[in-house]
């Protein structure tokens, strides 16, 4: 009898077991060599790039992909529609196709525009762009300027990963006004190689009436920046609220529910005197609690 009991626990740990390694994450292998000078993600490695990169250059694609990664606080990201450009903690890193286009946007060609607001962005073109310099010349204080909303206008490399920041257009008093920061000196901007609203005077364009009225277009025609992040290979085929809801099922059943019968059916036979041989059952019932531990301690080993 004993035996039997000891056999049916031990199968049913291997089960608990097996349905542990079936909830194992599978994500993107990737790691940092030492010296920060290489990326590797699966067997695709990426060199650092190192041509210069402005202070006003960012990271900034439509769907920024992010990779999970339990062994590293740090988080690893890419454009969700591109595989040439990765940023991890600020460094750019590259296949050969993204340092040619990064290459190129260093050098003042870009792929795509748009004007950005907080976490939203309008898509527009490089004519648009180019008129933003054709109006009349307005001065102002910078002071003035700091509380007043604005939107940034961004050109892209060509996989629409890496954002320059060309100026910003600043809504005064039902207008609009484009300051353009590639022309300015540096002592319009902080350490960090932002615009300064500290003091001191700044020439502004006045958008025409097409330009305004497609600034006034924004809050109906803008899209949000997005964020997609990296599931395990069961996730992604039947989806997390499953994943989860099987995982606590077959966790509560193989981990409480079976243990517990035994247990209640040998408190029962002892406590109404109804076996032959009571110390068989209390063997049972601490079998049984020593199961209901283990499989505490493996949960909580799982959540935390």
């Amino acid at each position: 009898m004993k035996k039997k009991i000891i056999t049916i626990l031990f199968a049913l740990s291997l089960v608990f077991a097996l349905c542990l390694v079936v909830c194992a994450d599978d994500y993107t292998e990737w790691t940092v060599s030492d010296d920060g000078n290489t990326l590797i993600v699966e067997d695709t490695s990426y060199e650092l790039y190192t041509g210069y990169l402005s202070k006003s250059d960012t990271f900034s694609p439509e769907v920024t992909y992010i990779y999970a990664n339990k062994y590293s606080y740090y988080q690893l990201e890419r454009n969700n529609e591109n595989l040439d450009i990765f940023c991890f903690t600020g460094d750019i890193y590259v296949s050969r196709d993204g340092k040619k286009s990064l290459d190129e946007f260093i050098n003042g060609k870009f792929g795509g525009y748009k004007i950005v607001y907080g976490s939203s962005y309008m898509s527009t073109t490089q004519a648009w762009v180019d008129g933003l310099d054709g109006g009349t010349i307005v001065s102002f204080d910078v002071r003035d300027l700091q509380s007043v909303t604005r939107y940034y206008v961004f050109g892209y490399d060509k996989t629409d990963t890496m954002a320059h920041t060309f100026g910003a257009i600043y809504s005064v008093n039902g207008s609009y006004y484009f300051i353009n920061y590639d022309k300015l000196p540096n002592n319009y901007f902080d350490a960090n190689g932002e615009f300064s609203y500290r003091g001191g005077e700044v020439n502004a364009y006045k958008l025409n009436t097409i330009q305004e009225s497609d600034m006034d277009f924004f809050g109906s025609s803008k899209t949000s920046f997005k964020y997609e992040y990296e599931k395990n290979n069961t996730q992604k085929e039947v989806g997390e609220g499953f994943y989860m809801a099987t995982f606590v099922i077959v966790t509560a059943i193989f981990g409480y529910v079976i243990p517990l019968i035994p247990t209640v059916i040998g408190a029962i036979k002892i406590t109404k005197f109804k076996t032959p041989n009571p110390k068989r059952w209390f063997v049972v019932l601490g079998l049984c609690a020593l199961w209901i531990v283990v499989a505490t301690l493996t949960l909580f080993a799982m959540i935390f």
